[in-house]
């Protein structure tokens, strides 16, 4: 293969020499960008890893709410849930 361009040249000769690897702009941008990218995901892994736990913790507290409402306030929740199971069958039985 005959390679017209002296920068081909000059490329393909150092591509197996890592000195001239780290000296190469074009090596120096790509691993830049893949820096930059790696460190992206990085900080977005660790978001979404903040996200799912202050999720829990919001679900918790409302599972814990929920629990202290309905201990101090049986017969209410017991009347609600009669209320909700009567309609959800009258829907149900009309179609």
């Amino acid at each position: 293969m005959k390679i017209s361009n002296p920068e081909q040249t000059t490329i393909l000769d150092g591509a197996g020499n890592p000195e001239h690897a780290a000296r190469n702009p074009l090596q120096d941008a790509l691993n830049s960008a893949r820096n930059d990218i790696l460190g992206r995901i990085d900080s977005l892994t660790s978001t979404i890893a903040d996200s799912g736990k202050s999720a829990k913790d919001a679900g918790m507290r409302g599972i814990d709410v929920t629990n202290r409402y309905v201990r101090s306030n049986p017969w209410q929740v017991a009347g609600i849930a009669a209320a909700l199971g009567f309609v959800l069958g009258a829907i149900v039985t009309r179609r």
